[in-house]
């Protein structure tokens, strides 16, 4: 559904008021720099760190990226994956290890650390109906920054519950960034396998939900979209993630 680029539509992350009954998950991800000639050095050092401190069980399950175009092209990202608020209250000595390793092995290589990041989201937020749990090979992430006091919850739901009525083999999810930046800020991320998938758009999708929610609901649906963005032009912005699971924790 969420394949259609418009830079209309909204993740990576509410207050709790924002998500209802459903419990809310936090994660958190990392956008970093390589120094200029430094990349290759760079990929090493993060990739021999997980490998060493997030493959055992128990470890930590870390995920990288790189993205692939916009102004941050060529920077990598890298996200812990989602869960209570608890997880973050306690550092064992293998994490404390693992944090000491990526100051003295991975940092020297790193030209710029934008600082982590927590994104909000919960069950009711996402969709999954393509039956795998694995990591994507891309991810297309749409940025918005929303109005005070709205969000995209309503019109998430709704989105949601019409891919599960039509069964739909997508998956995609809503954040809204938690702290560690503009709490305006919502993300959404749509996942996909590759880039012919793009090609298929999503008429059916919008057909679907116009059926069951009645003539007329889908321009509603992106009028109300409208209306809860910031006019400023640097209120929308859309980039690519490729998976590198050379770098990641292993599935």
């Amino acid at each position: 559904m969420m394949k259609r680029t418009l830079g209309i539509f909204v993740p990576l992350m509410a207050g709790a008021i924002l998500f209802g009954q459903s419990d809310p998950l936090i994660s958190w991800s990392r956008i970093m720099k390589p120094k200029s000639g430094k990349q290759g050095q760079f990929v090493k050092a993060v990739a021999a760190k997980t490998k060493k401190f997030n493959s055992q069980k128990g470890d930590e399950v870390i995920r990288t990226y790189r993205i692939m175009d916009g102004p941050d092209e060529g920077s990598f990202v890298r996200m812990g994956l989602s869960g209570p608020w608890a997880q973050f209250d306690n550092t064992s000595e293998r994490q404390q290890a693992g944090t000491d390793y990526w100051f003295k092995h991975v940092s020297p290589h790193v030209e710029l650390n934008e600082g982590r990041q927590f994104w909000r989201t919960s069950a009711e937020m996402g969709y999954n109906g393509t039956g795998k749990s694995s990591p994507p090979a891309y991810v297309m992430i749409w940025y918005y920054n929303l109005k005070p006091n709205t969000s995209f919850l309503d019109l998430a739901k709704q989105a949601v519950e019409t891919s599960k009525a039509m069964n739909e083999d997508s998956r995609y999810g809503w954040y809204r960034l938690e702290s560690g930046g503009d709490r305006s800020t919502w993300v959404f991320a749509s996942a996909f396998d590759s880039f012919s998938e793009l090609d298929e758009g999503n008429s059916s999708f919008w057909a679907a939900f116009e059926k069951r929610n009645g003539e007329g609901s889908v321009d509603k649906w992106f009028e109300e979209f409208g209306n809860t963005v910031q006019a400023n032009p640097n209120a929308r912005a859309a980039t690519i993630y490729k998976y590198r699971p050379d770098m990641s924790s292993p599935e």
